[in-house]
């Protein structure tokens, strides 16, 4: 790479300017190698290949021995995806006076037969020569940059031409490399460049450790925390994401989108209120009123309830004006009859979620939250048969739906109608997750004292899935060994009884 203060020197602006008027002219300037390399080069680093590739060209009617210029050729030719025209230069340049013949057969190893093995054979080979010349530099720093460069240029060859449908592995390989190598990472443009091909390669985890590392070492890249929150929130870093959330807005306390990101992750954690008041914030800012429910749902989480209707009752007009898509409007309904159903406003859920069937009726995720805003109005058949038909609808695999409802059924007290749910998923023997119906038929049992189907679904239970059957006896089996729950519950189950 040359330095940019090559590019903004008046030199090279005097020789761009006779260089590109002797080509509108259509006639020919005498320049030396280096300087058609300069030119070349420039044009590279802005994205002009073709230029790049006309210059080269140039260059070397002149210069018919200069074998940079004919790397710079090929170089041209492999960006421009023209393979067997750089194959036959390559033939013509000695790998002994030039090593990144290496480069370039590697390059083609990945674009044309999609070997990133031979690939990574060739780019090795390279990189051990480039790596004693940059060693060799009497300029240490610039050694170093240049040899930062050499592997990310591997990377991107990788990302950029390779055919290999596997191709992400190799981009995952070389990117560790890179850091392992280059640890601890400052955040060059090197650097970040380096993380934008993890981001292409949609490789978010090593994203995210390249960027940890070079804010840690460099904290004050522009937007780097927000960016970092954002990527560590999507990938379900929750408290990871607050923390970077809070070191962009400890740099900027105006940041909106780090004040977002900080909203997003603090409903994840269930911080309801500090959600809220940021929630607030960027809408007061911005005036998204998509955020309406989010905002509803926070409030009917903290006991705001009056509030949370309000600013239900405004999403609600939202999601009817803002999208004519109905399957994003019937998941938004369906969001906000949950949030007024936590709020106790079931009447109201049960429109909106009526509202949300209405285009998709054998939703099953939406006639299960039907059947929970139901039985919460006490309409107890009702809530049975939309469950029945939550079930039929979610056929054939039916076992979380049922399961889903049978846990309803008991939470609210009604036991025998659970018992009737949690059988059907017993009845899906062929799907693996039917077992977990043996733990909730046992804690019923225990719940009617009967005895007899109590210690045969428990005995079950024990040997399936013990860690229901801790989850649901909860304190009682403190300090209990597994192997032990059985005998320890049928105790306690006497001791009831008696």
């Amino acid at each position: 790479m040359k330095n940019d203060d090559l590019y903004e020197s008046r030199e090279f602006a005097a020789l761009l300017h006779n260089y590109e008027k002797a080509k509108l002219q259509g006639t020919s300037l005498y320049l030396d190698s280096d300087d058609f390399v300069d030119i070349a080069e420039y044009y590279m680093e802005n994205g002009s290949i073709s230029k790049m590739l006309d210059v080269a060209e140039d260059g070397l009617s002149l210069h018919p021995d200069d074998e940079y210029l004919l790397s710079l050729k090929i170089n041209a030719l492999i960006s421009m995806h023209r393979f067997d025209d750089a194959a036959l230069l390559l033939d013509s340049i000695n790998p002994k006076t030039d090593h990144d013949v290496y480069y370039f057969r590697a390059q083609l190893a990945c674009a044309v037969d999609g070997d990133d093995g031979k690939a990574t054979e060739l780019f090795r080979k390279w990189l051990k020569l480039e790596r004693n010349e940059c060693d060799s530099m009497k300029n240490k720093e610039e050694g170093y940059n240049r040899f930062k460069d050499a592997v990310y240029h591997v990377i991107i060859s990788f990302s950029d031409l390779s055919v290999n449908p596997d191709v992400q592995s190799s981009i995952d390989l070389w990117t560790k490399e890179y850091v392992d190598l280059f640890s601890p990472l400052d955040g060059d443009n090197t650097d970040m460049d380096v993380a934008r091909s993890c981001h292409d390669a949609e490789l978010i985890e090593r994203e995210i450790e390249v960027y940890t590392q070079c804010l840690d070492n460099n904290p004050y890249i522009p937007q780097g925390w927000t960016y970092l929150a954002s990527l560590q929130n999507v990938q379900g870093h929750i408290e990871d994401s607050l923390n970077s959330a809070e070191n962009a807005l400890a740099i900027d306390p105006d940041d909106l989108q780090a004040i977002l990101v900080r909203a997003h992750s603090c409903y994840d954690l269930q911080n309801y209120a500090q959600s809220l008041v940021d929630y607030k914030r960027y809408y007061n800012e911005t005036e998204d009123a998509s955020f309406f429910m989010v905002m509803g749902s926070c409030a009917m989480h903290i006991g705001q309830k009056e509030e949370g209707f309000e600013l239900l009752k405004k999403a609600r007009e939202f999601c009817t004006r803002h999208s004519r898509n109905k399957e994003e409007q019937a998941y938004n309904r369906a969001y906000i009859s949950d949030s007024l159903a936590l709020g106790g406003f079931f009447k109201e859920a049960l429109t909106m979620i009526n509202l949300a069937l209405r285009p998709f009726p054998e939703n099953p995720n939406f006639l299960l939250q039907k059947g929970n805003i139901l039985l919460s109005l006490d309409r107890i058949k009702m809530a049975v048969d939309t469950y029945s038909e939550a079930a039929k609808c979610a056929s054939p695999k039916i076992v979380p739906t049922v399961v889903m409802a049978g846990c309803e059924l008991m939470d609210k007290g009604y036991l025998r109608a659970a018992i009737l749910f949690f059988n059907m998923a017993l009845k899906a023997e062929d799907e693996y997750d039917s077992v977990t119906a043996y733990a909730y038929l046992a804690y019923i049992y225990y719940l009617l004292k009967e005895t007899e189907p109590f210690q045969y679904n428990l005995e079950c239970a024990c040997m399936e899935v013990p860690f229901i059957v801790k989850a649901l006896w909860g304190d009682n089996l403190i300090g209990v060994d597994v192997d032990d729950y059985y005998e320890f519950i049928n105790k306690l189950y006497k001791k009831r009884i008696q």
